[in-house]
């Protein structure tokens, strides 16, 4: 009988053990499930943030400017999270979002780096308007995107291209300071080398001349008119900023240089070739008005702006831009790299 007690009592041991281990086993399935929970509503919300910083939804980019580091809170998943984005000397973007569900919490990195140059002209028109991108009767070589709708040739597409309607990319605005820029440019003054500012730079007779020898060329101007040559001298970077208007009569001969030639647009600027003009370079103006009004006018190169007007029989014929280029002036947008 005392044999019999004893081992009802072990067997009530054991019984009360194993109920134990399974309910802490439960309470630890649980815990795990929520810190799961937790970390993917953490990912979720440093993928909101990257986005939004890539289409430049509610002008992220802007904001960082002046708060930096900027906080974005939002709910996913029945719980919620807290992103901080936080903009690095460097220009690259950390992200860290905290995601929170039910007592759990859990963190994320996320890291967002500038696009290069061949990311931002990667086509050789892009159109920010959200209205009807019209190249009809125009000679294009190369795929074309817009934020709207796109209306191209039947011929265009038996080429081979393609058309990217209703893209989400907004490369953001352009709105470099001019104030300094107050005296005007004369030929006699020599080749442009170093950081130049200029209310007016107006040639006839020419050649322009970007001197790049001892470095990249920075010029700022107001009012750029031009019915000359350019011409691009050594292996550096041309950065041309447009204040308010630029008039293109250039009969240039394409070369490698033109690879390290960009315009910049600010947002209220526009710029017209005219009288079967030839542009070698990069124009990038994503809320400026680019015009090619002359027909047999021909641009080698890319065009990011918002409203591209161009005539029957201009040519516009995509040409990579070199790799030496830095876009990180405008930040035309982010790109994920890593998650940690």
């Amino acid at each position: 009988m005392a044999m019999v007690i004893c081992i009802f009592a072990v067997l009530g041991i054991l019984v009360s053990a194993f109920l134990f281990v399974g309910s802490s086993q439960q309470r630890f399935s649980i815990q795990e499930e929520k810190k799961t929970k937790a970390y993917y509503i953490a990912h979720s919300g440093a993928d909101a943030a990257a986005q939004a910083l890539i289409t430049n939804a509610g002008s992220i980019r802007t904001t960082l400017n002046t708060v930096n580091p900027s906080t974005i809170t939002g709910s996913a998943g029945g719980g919620s999270f807290s992103a901080t984005v936080t903009k690095n000397l460097d220009k690259t973007i950390t992200v860290v979002s905290s995601g929170t569900y039910s007592t759990s919490q859990r963190s994320v990195t996320l890291k967002l780096a500038p696009l290069t140059a061949t990311e931002i002209f990667k086509r050789v028109v892009y159109s920010n308007t959200p209205g009807t991108l019209d190249l009809t009767g125009v000679d294009v070589t190369g795929d074309v995107e817009a934020r709207g709708s796109i209306s191209m040739d039947q011929s265009y597409y038996d080429a081979g291209y393609h058309a990217y309607p209703d893209s989400g990319w907004d490369p953001g605005h352009v709105n470099f300071d001019m104030s300094a820029c107050t005296q005007d440019y004369h030929l006699s003054s020599g080749a442009i080398k170093g950081t130049k500012y200029y209310n007016k730079i107006d040639e006839n007779g020419g050649p322009l001349v970007f001197d790049t020898t001892a470095g990249d060329v920075y010029v700022y101007v107001n009012i750029f008119n031009v019915k000359c040559n350019i011409n691009i001298l050594g292996n550096n970077c041309v950065y041309l900023h447009i204040g308010d208007s630029a008039s293109l009569q250039t009969p240039q001969d394409y070369n490698e240089s033109f690879k390290r030639f960009v315009i910049y647009l600010n947002d209220t600027a526009t710029l017209s070739m005219q009288s079967n003009g030839k542009f070698n370079g990069f124009i990038f103006g994503p809320y400026a008005t680019v015009d090619l009004q002359s027909g047999n006018s021909i641009l080698n190169g890319c065009i990011v702006a918002n409203i591209i007007n161009a005539s029957n029989n201009v040519s516009i014929n995509f040409q990579p831009i070199s790799d030496d280029v830095d876009m990180t002036e405008v930040l035309a947008g982010y790109k994920r790299v890593s998650w940690e």
